[in-house]
């Protein structure tokens, strides 16, 4: 009878259990006294069953004949799949990793696990006792068992124990038994009395329980290291393999910090070089070495200490198990290398030759299959040729046995992608521009997915060759096809490579029509303008009919800019591409815009602009005008007189006769002509309801030449409502500041004011005192002036582009409005002004927060320039007002409770 099978009475566990108990004594005396426990020929009693489970496997009913094989190859795919992640990846990569092998276990324990997994966990047994089993698949199932808590197998695994204690596999055993009872087991004879425990809540929670004091151990191992760095040192040869990798990873971060009280980095140096030789766990070893190539960082390289170092790490690399080879490679990449003359003997080859066996065993006949062991292995070897030089390494290793693995790992179908990706990498260093061809066709392959690592790569090698290399009709085709992914990373990735001048030239028709039509779907605006560039560099007219046809395009001036840009450099000769790109263009609506669709049509040639429509031209008109209404220079005035202004045959007569004196004015004729001009169509259009507009024209030209009573006058009559109101809203802000300026000249006595019919239907609406025995006379034409310039100040503080302007130029503004009331005859004009300047400072918030959105200064009243001169002038004000009317003056209250008194002011 089988001495592992498990008893089927009520009392089974109980016997199961006090064995264990008498086992563990037997362990903790042997811990203590340090006696080794006689094997009793523990290691033949688990043989004794071994050719039972292999029969059984072999006759089970539960899986046909015929089904052997594949269920076979479903399972070594999963058992692969999940194995541990090696040891010396990245964090990220290693979450990546351990998600992965999580769904994979999954998988696995439906098809393993309860009476109908019976089957198949024959196979795995068979498995772990098979010795010619390749070591991947046998460490891969070993960790799966102990993951799976698959307790029926763990005496499979017990029969290594007693292997010899430098066996890859008693290691690999050890880890397993630990994760399904939290035992190192020591030997097999240590292993009898827990084969009768059967999975359940029993064994877990004793096991929860060692696990739970290991971790506490561990705990106050590391606080102990923190004190005595040499504990740490001695912990190295631990019999916990846990602790010896985290007593490696305690004193590397002692020796980055600068070393530990008593730890002597070159004596550490030597004695893990000799503690290596013997590890048999991976993951300690691995973090051995982490501390190792710490140690030796910054060592010559010709010391004997990284010659022993590289000497280990290439017996590792060459033979060693596939769970070293990450760190292994990463390892002796990272040795000081002497970069002097080398021959075939040099560290140098040695490295290489290291580096390219272990690629060798990623395609030998027994092929590593872990991706990230292969991954890790190229990339080093990537590391040391960037660092050696390619010809270097050529001419040591051969340019063959250099490049036709890493070719072979490329060109594979079966390959896990990131190998695939990785190879294709390698070569860009190693291979010769001839043979490059051959990364592209490994990356972009039918069915097989692009994804961000795969773009980088393809980048790469856009980045080395030339023009018309072969591939890059490869790597163009496979950057198109990420344009609609999901990803908005791999999207612009993929802009990127398809911006490189090596690959503009591999795009072909269809892969400009590609471009296209994602630009009209494509939801991110930085990616738009990326694919709308792409298309300026290598589209036509066609491609620009066709982005002008894309009815749905969102569109601003960043868009109207590249649209410009497209249309001059792949269309210039086209007017009617150019007229629909402005009409595109401009219907964004902004003052940038506008200036950008007329600047598109007038920057054309003589030749083409000969076919535009006259409807082109009364668009041209309309454009410019609306920037010179706007306060924007017109920098094509000139072609706007001579060019389009002849042909503009929808112009109504007033359109055309601010347009013949603003387009001659801007383009530099006298303005005494400009001025006559104007004069003249005053007269004709007499009736146009739209003619303040020319007056308006006049006042900013005479404004800007310094002539501040005649444009005064402008101003005054701009306003001026034929219905005895006061339009300010037909002053832009530059022309509101201009006007104010304006009239504030003629209240220092800079003339005689405005003429006195005008003035009185200007001031009759825009709040001036009417009824009032103190008031001035409606026909005192200085007083009507500086009511005006109340009314134009008052309105500018209240405007949303006034207060973003500079502290200074609104100070100033404020100096304008308070000159302007005290240059009135009477205080309600002062009042009025006082009230506008209250208003603002309780808008920006003084003395609390500021209204929601409005982005205005909050706190203190001294808090901002403006609000402390603002307050200052509003005192000035109404003491002004108290002197000049000794009743008392009604306070300033809320703007909510002053409309009233307003409105009667303005009454």
């Amino acid at each position: 009878m089988n001495h592992f099978s498990r008893s089927k009475g009520t009392d089974g566990g109980s016997r199961a259990l006090a064995r264990v108990a008498l086992s563990l004594a037997l362990l903790v005396g042997a811990w203590v006294q340090e006696e080794p426990i006689a094997p009793a020929g523990a290691s033949a009693l688990l043989a004794g069953g071994r050719a039972v489970r292999v029969e059984r496997a072999a006759i089970d009913g539960q899986i046909d004949g015929s089904t052997v094989v594949p269920v076979v190859a479903q399972l070594e795919a999963l058992v692969l799949a999940a194995a541990p992640a090696p040891p010396g990846l990245t964090p990220s990569r290693r979450a990546e990793r351990d998600a992965e092998r999580s769904e994979r276990l999954a998988e696995l324990s439906e098809l393993v696990v309860g009476a109908a997994g019976r089957s198949r966990r024959h196979i795995l047994e068979g498995w772990l006792l098979s010795p010619e089993l390749d070591p991947e698949r046998w460490t891969a199932t070993a960790a799966a068992v102990g993951e799976l808590q698959l307790v029926g197998l763990a005496p499979s695994l017990a029969e290594v124990l007693d292997d010899p204690e430098t066996s890859r596999r008693r290691a690999v055993a050890r880890r397993a038994l630990h994760a399904v009872y939290g035992v190192w087991f020591q030997s097999a004879t240590e292993f009898m009395p827990f084969a009768e425990l059967e999975a359940g809540p029993t064994l877990a929670g004793y096991r929860d329980t060692l696990l739970d004091g290991e971790r506490r151990e561990l705990e106050l191992r590391r606080f102990r290291w923190q004190v005595e760095p040499s504990r740490a040192v001695g912990d190295l040869d631990a019999d916990n393999p846990d602790v010896r990798r985290a007593a490696a990873a305690a004193l590397r971060d002692l020796v980055r910090k600068g070393g530990g009280a008593g730890l002597e980095p070159e004596a550490l140096a030597e004695t893990l070089t000799g503690r290596l030789v013997r590890e048999v766990d991976a993951i300690a070893l691995c973090s051995q070495l982490e501390l190792l190539i710490e140690l030796l960082r910054d060592a010559d390289p010709t010391d004997a200490r990284v010659a022993a170092a590289r000497d280990l790490l290439e017996r590792g690399l060459r033979g060693g198990p596939v769970a070293i080879l990450p760190c292994a490679a990463h390892s002796i990449a990272s040795l000081p290398l002497a970069m002097g003359e080398a021959d075939a003997d040099s560290p140098v080859a040695m490295v290489a030759g290291a580096l390219m066996d272990g690629v060798a065993r990623c395609v030998g006949p027994m092929p590593v299959r872990d991706p990230d062991a292969t991954v890790a292995l190229l990339a080093a070897l990537r590391r040391v040729t960037r660092d050696v030089g390619r010809d270097r390494l050529v001419a040591l290793v051969g340019a063959d046995a250099l490049v036709e693995p890493v070719l072979q790992l490329a060109a594979s179908s079966g390959r896990a992608l990131s190998v695939t990706r990785a190879a294709a990498a390698a070569l860009i260093d190693l291979a010769a521009p001839a043979d490059l061809a051959q990364v592209a066709r490994a990356l972009v392959r039918p069915g097989q997915p692009i994804d961000v690592e795969t773009l980088e790569v393809l980048t790469s090698l856009a980045a080395t060759l030339e023009a018309g290399s072969p591939g890059l009709d490869l790597a163009a085709r496979g950057a198109l096809a990420t344009l609609g992914d999901p990803s908005l990373d791999l999207r612009r990735r993929a802009i990127t490579l398809l911006g490189l001048a090596s690959i503009e030239p591999a795009i072909d028709d269809q892969g400009r029509g590609q471009l296209v039509a994602r630009l009209g779907i494509e939801p991110i605006a930085d990616l738009r303008l990326g694919l709308l560039d792409l298309i300026a560099h290598i589209g036509g007219p066609e491609q620009v009919d066709q982005v002008l046809g894309l009815s749905n395009l969102p569109l601003d001036d960043a868009m109207g800019e590249a649209i410009a840009a497209l249309i001059e450099v792949r269309s210039p000769e086209r007017a009617d591409l150019r007229a629909r790109g402005a009409r595109r263009i401009a219907a964004i609506g902004s003052l940038r815009a506008r200036t950008l669709a007329l600047e598109l049509l007038t920057s054309a040639d003589d030749a083409t602009a000969a076919n535009y429509t006259s409807t082109d031209s009364d668009e041209a008109i309309r454009w410019g005008l609306e920037l010179v209404d706007a306060g924007a220079s017109l920098r094509a005035a000139g072609v706007l007189l001579e060019r389009h202004l002849p042909r503009a045959t929808g112009l109504t007569p007033l359109e055309r006769a601010r347009a013949t004196a603003l387009l001659g004015a801007a383009a530099g004729r006298a303005q005494e002509l400009v001025e006559a001009q104007l004069a003249a169509s005053l007269e004709e259009l007499a009736a146009d309801a739209e003619r303040w507009r020319l007056r308006r024209d006049r006042a900013r030209l005479r404004s800007d030449a310094d002539r501040a009573i005649e444009a005064a006058q402008d101003w005054l009559e701009v306003v001026a409502g034929s219905d005895g109101g006061a339009n300010l809203e037909r002053l832009e802000l530059t022309d509101a500041r201009a006007a104010l300026a304006d009239l504030l000249v003629v209240l220092d006595g800079g003339g005689d004011g405005p003429r006195a019919g005008d003035a009185n239907a200007a001031t009759g609406a825009s709040g001036a005192e009417g009824s009032s025995d103190v008031e001035p006379a409606r026909g005192d034409a200085v007083h009507a002036a500086a009511v005006l310039a109340v009314d134009i100040g008052v309105d500018l503080l209240g405007r949303a582009d006034w207060s973003p302007l500079p502290d200074e130029v609104r100070i100033a503004d404020l100096d304008r409005l308070g000159r302007a009331a005290l240059a009135s005859k009477g205080p309600a004009v002062l009042l009025r002004a006082a009230l506008a300047l209250d208003n603002l400072t309780q808008a920006t918030g003084f003395d609390g927060e500021g209204p929601p959105g409005t982005g205005d200064l909050t706190g203190p009243r001294a808090a901002s320039p403006v609000i402390g001169h603002a307050l200052a002038l509003r005192q000035e004000l109404l003491s002004t007002a108290q002197s000049r009317d000794p009743s008392p003056t009604p306070p300033v209250e809320a703007p909510a409770e002053r409309s009233s008194e307003v409105d009667a002011d303005r009454d």
